[in-house]
């Protein structure tokens, strides 16, 4: 039963209202508060398989790797657009796909490593387009709401979006 709770976490998270959160209306805050809630998930579900010793819990954590390093690699193109002041809109759909497919691997690796049933290939590519959808509306609002802002106000902006959407490490964890 525990572990279906916390399978359900990770969907909830992962799938949390698409029709309110990414509506045209969506803040920069509850998108943020969607992609912070997928880190949150993430760390904390590694947390379970973290000292378990079989293949398949091995697997996991270098998919929990894949993915945070992807996702990194999304927060850094962010962080440095608002930092550089740009006048154009950071193009992160390059960055977006493989961080979103990285995820789904990731929470299809851990519940392989918990026994857990995996999800079906609709319920898969229906979280990978809103996953990507959020990382697409987190890029835009936040240059939005920064990019007028002095240098360092810019770098402060850049600073806390940064820890609140970094990916731990394994090591961190």
């Amino acid at each position: 039963m525990t572990r279906n709770i916390q399978r359900l976490t990770v969907v909830v998270a992962m799938l949390t209202g698409a029709a309110v959160l990414h509506a045209a209306t969506a803040t920069l805050e509850t998108s943020l508060a969607e992609a912070g809630a997928r880190r949150k998930a993430a760390e904390n579900r590694l947390g379970q398989i973290k000292s378990t010793s079989s293949q398949s819990a091995e697997a996991a954590r270098a998919l929990y790797g894949d993915a945070a390093a992807k996702n990194n690699a999304w927060v850094d193109a962010v962080c440095r657009t608002i930092e550089e002041g740009t006048k154009d809109a950071p193009d992160v759909s390059s960055l977006a796909e493989p961080a979103a497919a990285s995820l789904l691997a990731w929470v299809s690796g851990l519940d392989k490593a918990l026994g857990n049933p995996e999800s079906s290939a609709a319920i898969a590519d229906g979280s990978r387009k809103q996953v990507i959808q959020n990382l697409t509306d987190v890029a835009a609002k936040a240059w939005q709401k920064n990019r007028t802002l002095s240098a360092e106000k810019r770098r402060q902006a850049s600073a806390a979006l940064r820890a609140r959407l970094q990916w731990k490490t394994l090591e961190q964890i």
